[in-house]
């Protein structure tokens, strides 16, 4: 999911991306308080995968993906991936249907 929504939106901002993620998992768009919280979770997955590249790469080796994600700052789909996930684990999401 992070790879297709950084993939398919490179010139996106944060939240313009967060937006389409959360059509996507739960079919609205996100409350200034999750828009906040999950920008907050993005900057430190960031920060950190940025300052252990080795790690984002260990992480990102886990399930399958495209190879076009090759072309995707490491770092930056990995702190997507972490927000993908708190997405996908809502309880909104999980119930949904």
């Amino acid at each position: 999911m992070a790879a297709e929504l950084v993939g398919d939106n490179p010139e996106a901002d944060f939240a313009e991306i967060l937006v389409v993620a959360f059509q996507r998992a739960v079919a609205r768009e996100p409350i200034d308080r999750e828009t906040e919280n999950l920008a907050e979770l993005y900057r430190r997955q960031y920060d950190y995968y940025g300052a252990h590249p080795s790690e984002a790469t260990e992480y990102l080796s886990i399930g399958n993906r495209d190879d076009s994600a090759d072309a995707i700052d490491p770092a930056k789909l990995a702190a997507w991936g972490q927000v993908c996930r708190v997405i996908l684990n809502l309880q909104e999401t999980i119930t949904r249907y």
